[in-house]
């Protein structure tokens, strides 16, 4: 019993990684809609849940240091731009991404993309 429910977990645990897979390759690009420039919410909300992906793909190890490394500074780098737009948009998540904040995010989800 207690093998076949280790099983169970095991494939449970790899579909969910296929799935977060398939979420990456149908949908890895830029931070932007196409619309013109999204706001910072939005460039939040796009770049969050790639990350969580990214995160899932990494608890179950199908990441490798040097991706991790790569994955790190592109977030710091993502990070840094998105907290000083919020610094200078008083918060406001809901005014129009810097080109700083844009390309930082484009950056990171380039190599959430190569994974």
């Amino acid at each position: 019993m207690n093998a076949l429910l280790s099983r169970n977990r095991r494939w449970c645990g790899a579909a969910v990684v296929l799935l977060l897979l398939l979420c990456f390759s149908l949908e890895t690009g830029c931070a932007s809609s196409g619309r013109g420039v999204d706001s910072l919410k939005a460039i939040q909300i796009n770049v969050g849940w790639k990350m969580e992906a990214y995160r899932q793909a990494n608890i179950f190890r199908q990441v490798t240091q040097n991706q991790q490394q790569q994955v790190t500074q592109a977030y710091d780098s993502y990070q840094r731009a998105f907290q000083e737009a919020q610094s200078a948009s008083n918060g406001n998540l809901d005014v129009p991404a810097p080109p700083s904040v844009v390309s930082a995010a484009n950056q990171l989800l380039a190599v959430l993309g190569a994974l």
